[in-house]
């Protein structure tokens, strides 16, 4: 009798812990929370491996988890794709700002981590672009002569084109005639 009880014990201590954890992966589960639903259910399985609920919903909530991971995948690859050809700041701005969002709900995963620093790399190439002083051109390098006044008028020198080189046509003999040479000439 004292053995029954004592496992009947075990039994109500067992279903209550298991019972708790379902319960905290299911409210994390339903706020969108997959990793925290999953690290509850892991910590029920700590203490109870033999668990089949337990099991079965961290099958569930590992499925759920690959396919969300997949799905943010995705849309921060579009996202990628997009920043490569936007070329307003403040748009590009909003495609960071939404990539940095999905790679944060992945921290730790280098794919996402690599992909959202392309977007900053692109981001901070249009930024410097776009705020960059235009340069001044020297007037050397373009072979425009610099002028001293505003009252000049800028000239364009033309480089006069000198002759083409006159080719004239070398007739190689053939293999049939180095052949005949040869064999003439041993």
């Amino acid at each position: 009798l004292a053995l029954s009880l004592r496992t009947l014990a075990a039994d109500n201590r067992r279903e209550e812990f298991v019972g708790r954890r379902i319960s905290q992966a299911r409210q994390a589960q339903a706020s969108g929370d997959l990793i925290a639903a999953r690290s509850a259910v892991e910590q029920g399985l700590a203490t109870y491996p033999n668990d089949v609920r337990l099991a079965q919903l961290l099958a569930t909530l590992n499925k759920g988890i690959g396919e969300s991971r997949r799905r943010s995948l995705e849309e921060l690859k579009h996202l990628t794709r997009d920043a490569s050809t936007i070329t307003d700041p403040e748009l590009l701005q909003t495609n960071l700002e939404r990539a940095r969002s999905i790679a944060n709900q992945h921290t730790g995963d280098e794919e996402f981590q690599t992909l959202t620093l392309a977007i900053e790399q692109r981001q901070t190439n249009l930024t410097a672009t776009f705020s960059a002083p235009p340069k001044a051109v020297d007037p050397a390098a373009t072979g425009i002569p610099a002028t001293s006044g505003a009252a000049d008028q800028p000239t364009l020198e033309i480089p006069q084109a000198s002759p083409a080189p006159v080719q004239t046509a070398v007739k190689l003999p053939s293999i049939e005639e180095e052949r005949v040479t040869g064999v003439l000439d041993q």
